[in-house]
């Protein structure tokens, strides 16, 4: 396999499709990544983001980025995006330590965000990075350097989730934080499981 048919089976977004809220996201997907890269906060890139980061293309329109960033860092970061201009809101509906949203269409509940940043910690007893939500956790093996790689995607030099925990932190949300009520977030996750799968088998090849 490569990468010419990888894009057949997963072609990047045609030219003039992608929407305003994949512009924005992008902006600060790349506001963030230079940030945290300038003053070595403790962060990776998760989902959508991180998925078209290994395709080195945006594949699909993406409602949002999705980050963790170390709880000792989040503060910086929140300074940081204010100076910048943008609206940071906790979440109202999912902790309000444990998620702020970047920009959101409505303030009031700070739904529809262009970006989420879920404020992670290390837990140095059991050697995990550690995402809370709703009292709940995903947990990953390892500290931030080991759960990511570096990849250059979009002109900057990201670290993203390993493929294979992009496949844990999608059933996560479903099954170890319960947001399966989300309408067809289950098959939404099944569909992105698939890709990455596809994904993973392309790296093997290599």
């Amino acid at each position: 396999m490569n990468d010419n048919l990888l894009k057949k089976e997963i072609p990047p977004l045609a030219e003039g499709e992608m929407d305003e809220r994949t512009k924005k996201a992008i902006d600060l997907f790349k506001r963030i990544v230079i940030r945290a890269s300038e003053k070595n906060w403790k962060y990776v890139v998760l989902s959508g983001f991180a998925v078209d980061a290994y395709l080195g293309y945006i594949s699909r329109n993406h409602k949002d980025v999705d980050f963790i960033i170390d709880r000792d860092n989040v503060g910086d970061a929140k300074i940081f995006l204010e100076k910048e201009g943008h609206l940071v809101c906790k979440s109202k509906a999912h902790g309000e330590d444990d998620l702020l949203r970047i920009d959101p269409i409505d303030a009031e509940t700070t739904r529809a965000a262009h970006c989420d940043i879920h404020i992670s910690f290390f837990d140095d007893k059991t050697k995990e990075v550690v995402i809370p939500m709703h009292g709940k956790e995903i947990r990953f093996a390892g500290d931030y350097n080991d759960i990511s790689i570096e990849k250059e995607f979009l002109g900057v030099k990201a670290k993203v989730l390993l493929p294979n925990l992009l496949i844990e932190e999608k059933k996560g949300w479903v099954e170890k934080i319960g947001l399966a009520w989300r309408e067809g977030r289950e098959e939404k996750n099944a569909l992105e499981v698939k890709k990455i799968q596809r994904i993973i088998n392309f790296l093997d090849k290599k």
